[in-house]
């Protein structure tokens, strides 16, 4: 087989980290059968997940080869060496990175608008008859982020789906690591993208009829498939317009919340809103494989319940960063933010961006913050209180996943040992914000009392390391 040609022999490598002269650029230049096993596995999983980078597991590193490796060693500034697999083949691009510092690298991978495919090992080496047997286990996009440590604590992280139908459009939205789940139908087009501009999502989903249905466009990339309607400083996913039809994704919505009927979520008349909801939640499936995702009822809204700030608005007034350097430092939720919770922090940013015209709920947060502001001592109290309390919404999410560690499940059960604490603290309170904390379920309280009993207690969530290990004859 002839090697072929390569006009930029680094591909955007730096020289002193280009260990290897490239051959074979892409997995599919070469013949799968003159592969060895493990490298004709690498190939099939591959095919498999052509929109993401495949980090395979070998030993105590999770390498990857041919486009994804030098993709990898550029991105990641790693260096780039290579891999024999095969007597034809001879050797082909490799990066790899310890697989104790997987968290740092696919936090990096996915800040740059990469979608990550984690291959791990599913059976024990030492039992293992020929091949470690080899499975995607989890595919990390920017929208799918649970881990801590890729998350930024006081903000969103939103998963977006949208459909658009003529001069109509149907958006949903998730916060995966917090189960909120949203959507909404409009029949203005200018104002998807002003939404769009509001939620400032990871990664949005838009189903088209592309050939290449699981292409991932990354910020700024342009292509022919995205309507002039949506911004192209997002991250967008092309989805096979199956999953988006409305038949499927009612159904799909109906079978996830056990319901009946569509009408109690308010969104049954909305068939765009549907359709976006129920790809978003497909999508969900299609990536976090046996990780069940934990969200919330869907909640439907209406844009005519808040006032609609567009993009230019909100950089006038400088709401989450500056007009000059575009930082948070001097702007408006940075002057006003004075909440001691990560939750905390994320709602006063929602707040913030999507103000609210109902007179009667406007009033009843003027209620709130008044009563705070009338009783010192009760506003001490609960700030005291709160600081002791963990990231409640996104340790539930991951214990709803089952990615959960120790140190999560005990900073839980000392966060709900607080509530009733806050309970007893506003006991007497007449604001219905603060009405809402005077009831602990049960359950609640009981799983807070095991934290008194929990031995060697340390609630400080930190990330989940899996251990294991390859044969080194391995190939």
């Amino acid at each position: 087989m002839i090697a072929p040609a390569d006009n930029e022999a680094n591909h955007g490598i730096p020289e002193r980290l280009a260990k290897h002269t490239v051959r074979y650029a892409n997995c599919q230049d070469v013949n799968i059968d003159d592969l060895t096993p493990m490298m004709r596995h690498y190939v099939q999983v591959k095919q498999e997940y052509p929109h993401a980078l495949l980090l395979y597991r070998v030993g105590d590193f999770f390498e990857t080869f041919f486009e994804d490796g030098i993709t990898i060693a550029r991105e990641l500034e790693l260096v780039l060496t290579s891999k024999e697999c095969g007597k034809v083949v001879g050797r082909v691009p490799m990066a790899g990175i310890p697989h104790h510092a997987l968290d740092r690298y696919c936090i990096q991978l996915v800040e740059k608008g990469y979608a990550v495919a984690i291959c791990d090992q599913v059976e024990d080496p030492a039992q293992a008859q020929g091949l470690v047997k080899r499975e995607v286990t989890r595919v990390i996009t920017p929208g799918t982020v649970i881990e801590e440590g890729m998350l930024s604590a006081r903000r969103n992280n939103f998963l977006a789906a949208v459909v658009l139908a003529g001069q109509s459009w149907g958006l949903a939205y998730a916060d995966v690591s917090t189960g909120e789940f949203f959507t909404t139908q409009h029949t203005d087009l200018d104002q998807v993208g002003q939404e769009l501009m509001r939620l400032q999502p990871s990664e949005t989903l838009f189903p088209t009829d592309t050939p290449d249905l699981r292409a991932m466009l990354r910020p700024g990339e342009a292509s022919d498939q995205l309507p002039e309607c949506l911004p192209r400083q997002f991250c967008y996913t092309l989805r096979s317009q199956g999953s988006f039809s409305h038949t499927e994704a009612r159904q799909r919505l109906l079978q996830t919340f056990r319901l009946r009927s569509l009408e109690g979520i308010g969104c049954d008349h909305l068939p765009l809103a549907v359709r976006a909801a129920g790809g978003l939640l497909e999508y969900l499936e299609d990536t976090q494989k046996d990780t069940q995702v934990p969200l919330q009822l869907l909640s439907t809204y209406v844009l005519s319940d808040f006032l609609v700030l567009d993009h230019q608005t909100r950089r006038n007034l400088e709401i989450t960063q500056t007009c000059r350097d575009g930082t948070y430092n001097g702007s408006l939720l940075w002057a006003l933010d004075r909440t001691v919770t990560a939750m905390g922090g994320r709602a006063l940013r929602r707040w913030l961006l999507q103000p609210l015209l109902s007179v009667e709920k406007i009033q009843e947060r003027q209620t709130t913050i008044q009563e705070l502001v009338d009783d010192g001592s009760l506003r001490t109290s609960l700030q005291q209180q709160l600081k002791q309390i963990y990231d409640l919404e996104r340790l539930a999410g991951r214990a709803g996943s089952g990615t959960a560690n120790g140190r999560d499940l005990v900073a839980l059960a000392d966060s709900f040992a607080r509530l009733p604490i806050l309970a007893a603290l506003v006991e007497a309170v007449e604001s219905p914000y603060l009405q809402a904390l005077q009831h602990v379920p049960p359950d609640l309280e009981k799983l807070g009392g095991h934290a008194a009993i929990a031995p060697g207690r340390e609630p400080a969530p930190l990330p989940h390391r899996r251990q294991s290990h390859s044969p080194r004859g391995e190939r």
